[in-house]
């Protein structure tokens, strides 16, 4: 029998080898040649105890420090040695995982490897393209190793699940949070074009699921991918019934059309029927072409949901080489001021929305830009602002919220700073950033999330839709982006007036 842990990072060998003795153990003989990288802090030690053993290893450079314990008594002596010392526990790897410094990050990673966490898949395979190539590679191989470990090594506990639910993929669920197997779903109808056996077992458990997009992925999957094996698992989905369950109740409708639509074709049944009248047959029609990914001829919020449904992410991290941006603690910042960026790639983004609330006209349509731009992760603070305006107000981390005219005069501040171009975004510049290449309905997705508030737009932003910002304007009037949660959102303020201040979220072209 063999079990690990994983020792906080702050404790010293010194500390272990006090309480190893005090608890009986006998360190054996230091066969190592070469001498340590810290002084009194060996990377290798091994201790015994009757016909039990703990290996220790010890990683200098992210201060990772393993013990293994092997023989019968192994189980024991692992409980014995927790009560005894400080262990890594699981908060603290998440948070490791969630750092900015890559060290840490490393650290959380391959106590992941160690300690089996099965439920950090999904940060992992983001992590997989962090900017760091050692982070990435780590990521890369944990992942893997964590998956194989899910399917093999977890396989007794699997088949018991497996006994009680013989027809679903008892792996589904732990590969990652939602945001992740929404994702792993629409990859599969991007990637697939019929369903199989192992297939319709995957679709059963995100049938199943606890949130409602991974659901509604499924069934638009199970559709897609001609499952009329789930048929029966898609017609008992649960459909959400309140806004604080996802969608608000124009999206609840849509979802509600397209169950209907979906239980009837997985049935084999017929769109449309002589009872029901040309606009509702039209309708249905629309709807149906939506759920399969054919052309349509309007654009509508029926197609940007199903689109956001059924389209996986398209995410390219990485920007050219400028001489003005430099990779740092994980982020990309602006060389001289430190301001952190995110890159927005010149991929296709659906914009608009055919909300009839909307305050300024912002038609559904597909914008392709020539060319990639960066953008402040988050509005400018004002200690910021002093960096290059040595006028702004008394310094902090509040955003620095001004009229137009210094929203433009801060802009071109930050270029001569930076030696660089910069100025304020357009509003469709600033929607793709917010709002991702899936035409999500917000930020984070297409519902109500209990943290939203905390959670990055797919290209990275922090707090994307918290203020009203400004954006770059012609004539007398100004189109101010944020301060509404949905993506989409726009409305006109007039640039005569001297009482609106807003947040400035500049961006670069490149």
């Amino acid at each position: 029998m063999t079990v690990s842990l994983v020792l906080d990072p702050d404790v010293s060998f010194r500390m272990l080898a006090d309480s190893l003795a005090e608890l009986g153990w006998q360190r054996r003989p230091d066969t190592s040649v070469a001498p340590p990288i810290i002084p009194g802090e060996p990377e290798f030690a091994s201790w015994s105890r009757g016909e039990d053993r703990i290996s220790y290893t010890f990683n200098p450079v992210v201060r990772l420090r393993v013990l293994a314990f092997y023989g019968e008594g192994a189980g024991s002596a692992r409980a014995q040695v927790r009560d005894a010392l400080p262990m890594l526990e699981l908060d603290e790897l998440e948070e490791l995982l969630r750092s900015s410094e890559p060290r840490e990050v490393l650290l959380g990673i391959l106590a992941a490897g160690v300690l089996k966490v099965v439920t950090v898949l999904g940060t992992l395979e983001t992590l997989r393209n962090h900017r760091e190539r050692a982070v990435a590679q780590a990521a890369a191989k944990t992942h893997e190793d964590l998956f194989q470990y899910a399917v093999t090594e977890g396989a007794a506990h699997l088949r018991r699940e497996k006994h009680s639910h013989p027809d679903r993929s008892v792996l589904f669920s732990r590969i990652g949070d939602a945001h992740f197997r929404r994702q792993t779903v629409r990859w599969l109808i991007g990637d697939r074009r019929e369903s199989n056996e192992e297939i319709d077992a995957l679709l059963r458990s995100a049938l199943a699921d606890e949130d409602w997009e991974v659901r509604a992925s499924a069934m638009l999957a199970a559709v897609r991918l001609g499952a009329t094996a789930v048929g029966a698992d898609v017609k008992r989905m649960k459909l959400p019934r309140t806004s604080s369950e996802g969608p608000d109740e124009a999206d609840r409708s849509i979802v509600r059309a397209l169950h209907g639509l979906a239980v009837d074709r997985l049935a084999g049944n017929p769109l449309n029927t002589p009872e029901i009248s040309h606009e509702r047959a039209e309708l249905r029609r629309h709807v149906s072409r939506c759920m399969m990914g054919q052309p349509v001829d309007k654009h509508d919020r029926v197609f940007l949901l199903v689109h956001a449904l059924t389209e996986p992410l398209t995410i390219e991290d990485e920007p050219p080489q400028l001489n003005y941006v430099e990779e740092r603690d994980g982020t990309y910042r602006l060389r001289k001021s430190g301001i952190e960026v995110c890159w927005i790639a010149p991929l296709p983004h659906w914009l608009g929305t055919d909300d009839a609330d909307l305050a300024a006209q912002n038609p559904v349509r597909r914008v392709a830009p020539e060319k990639g731009f960066l953008i402040a992760r988050a509005p400018i603070s004002v200690s910021q602002a002093q960096i290059f305006l040595p006028n702004a107000s008394a310094g902090g981390d509040d955003a620095y919220m001004c009229i137009a005219s210094e929203a433009g005069a801060l802009c071109q501040a930050l270029g001569r700073f930076e030696d660089a171009a910069v100025e304020l975004p357009d509003a469709d510049e600033f929607e793709m950033a917010v709002r991702g290449t899936d035409a999500r309905r917000y930020p984070w997705g297409n519902g109500f999330e209990p943290d939203a508030i905390e959670l990055l737009s797919p290209w990275g932003l922090k707090h994307p839709l918290l203020l009203a910002q400004w954006t770059r304007w012609s004539g007398d009037h100004a189109r101010l982006c944020g301060g509404d949660n949905r993506c989409a959102f726009r409305r006109e303020v007039s640039l005569t007036d001297p009482t609106l201040r807003f947040a400035v979220r500049p961006i670069l072209h490149v």
